[in-house]
């Protein structure tokens, strides 16, 4: 047996356990047999092949199945009900199964206990602090990126197509173009504007690096000559804050707790002892 078929049996178990309890609460006869009363003065219920049922655990398994809802006596006798019937289906699994599965079931119980343990430490400590507006507000202007704020790059681009015969003399008058001269309309040459980010290759990648009113250099590709000049860019605002706000908080809330087990984990570790049986 495998630790998913564990967890497979687990959500059997559990949704017998839910069955039981459904079951009791809507199939009572009436004939007085659910209407023993349950003795809360002992914390021991009942016993099951001498296994304790306490008051904790019905406790428990009431607030599990109804939360806060009133529960009356009958209903208080089939949650105990419930629970012998788990506990008998638990003990006669206990006897007719190997080793290896009980086995394997210690160290599922124990792992899910570790985990029951931390979370019960960090809900009942003060590890959760509070996220000031002024936090979220340095966020946002920091991440502004994240949010949709970009830098929108618009150029103007010459382009002429060449044979071999006038290659040399377009590339010549590309280098014009390219040293400032584009107020000129030269002859079978294409002057259009665009966004950079619809221009890509040898050009696109140029575009990136330059300032304001600078031009690329020429590019050729095929039997194409290129010139692209950076002509103004747009500024695209983020989101408003008021739009973000409680994502960013979200975000700065998990990083500061993930902070704080960072370093309740270094302390734990301090203060106890471990042996490395490898070393």
């Amino acid at each position: 047996m495998r630790l998913n078929n564990i967890s497979l049996l687990s959500v059997v178990a559990k949704g017998l356990a839910c069955l039981v309890v459904w079951v009791s609460l809507t199939a009572c006869n009436g004939d007085g047999s659910n209407n023993i009363e349950v003795n809360t003065e002992s914390d021991v219920v009942v016993t099951v092949s001498g296994t304790p049922i306490t008051q904790n655990a019905v406790d428990y398994a009431r607030q599990k199945f109804f939360g806060g809802k009133f529960v009356d006596a009958r209903a208080e006798r089939n949650i105990v009900e419930s629970l012998i019937s788990s506990r008998s289906i638990a003990k006669k699994a206990e006897s007719s199964l190997s080793e290896d599965a009980l086995s394997e079931i210690d160290i599922a119980v124990a792992a899910y206990k570790e985990e029951l343990l931390i979370k019960y430490l960090i809900e009942s400590s003060t590890m959760s602090e509070p996220v000031s507006a002024a936090e979220v507000e340095e966020y946002y202007r920091d991440h502004s990126g994240s949010f949709g704020a970009s830098d929108r790059k618009i150029v103007d681009v010459a382009k002429a197509t060449f044979s071999k015969e006038s290659r040399l003399s377009v590339l010549a008058t590309m280098n014009e173009i390219q040293s400032g001269d584009w107020n000129n309309k030269y002859s079978g040459f294409h002057n259009f504007q665009t966004y950079a980010s619809a221009l890509n290759g040898k050009l696109g990648t140029q575009i990136e690096s330059l300032d304001l009113g600078e031009s690329t250099g020429v590019v050729v590709i095929g039997s194409e000559a290129y010139v692209a000049r950076l002509a103004s860019v747009e500024k695209i605002p983020a989101q408003p804050l008021a739009d973000v706000g409680k994502e960013i908080r979200k975000r700065l809330a998990a990083r500061k707790l993930s902070k704080k087990i960072r370093e309740l984990s270094d302390q734990a570790r301090s203060e106890v002892e471990i042996v490395w049986m490898s070393e």
